[in-house]
C-alpha cells in the first residue's frame, strides 16, 4: 500500500470538547489569528569583514556604516543618500556624517557619487576585500 492509498477517518469534535479544549489551550475560537502585518524594519547583515574594518575607522563611521546597509535593505538599491532626519534620529550631525562618509570612502567601504550641489549617492562596496599591504 502506498502513502498516497492512505485514508484518514474525519473525527467528530461536539461542541463542549472545543469550547473545554480551547479553555486548556487559552485560545480564542471566536476571534480569527492574524500573523502582524506590520514588520518592524532591521539591518540587514553585514558582512564581517566590512563592518571589523569600518569599527576600525575614526569618529562615527561605523554608525554611519550600519545606516547606509539599513537604508539599503529597507529601499532594495544599492544606491542610497542619508535622509537628515535619519541622522537626526541617531544623534548624528550632518558635518559628523559628511566625515564619517569621507573616512568609508578612503577606506573602500563606499563609493560617493557627487553631483554640484545636490546630495551625495553612496553606494557600499558589498564584496568589500581587505588589501593586503607589503
Amino acid at each position: 500500500m502506498n502513502n498516497k492509498d492512505v485514508e484518514y477517518e474525519e473525527i467528530k469534535i461536539d461542541e463542549n470538547t472545543r469550547n473545554e479544549a480551547a479553555n486548556h489551550y487559552r485560545i480564542n475560537i471566536n476571534k480569527p489569528h492574524h500573523r502582524r502585518t506590520t514588520k518592524e524594519p532591521y539591518v540587514t547583515t553585514i558582512p564581517i569583514v566590512w563592518i571589523a574594518s569600518a569599527a576600525k575607522l575614526k569618529g562615527k563611521a561605523i554608525h554611519v556604516g550600519i545606516i547606509l546597509w539599513y537604508l539599503s535593505g529597507v529601499s532594495k538599491n544599492d544606491e542610497v543618500t542619508i535622509p537628515r532626519k535619519l541622522l537626526e534620529q541617531f544623534g548624528i550631525h550632518r558635518e559628523t556624517c559628511r566625515r564619517a562618509v569621507i573616512e568609508l570612502e578612503d577606506a573602500r567601504l563606499i563609493t560617493v557619487h557627487r553631483t554640484g550641489r545636490k546630495r551625495a549617492r553612496i553606494t557600499i562596496v558589498k564584496n568589500f576585500k581587505i588589501q593586503e599591504t607589503d
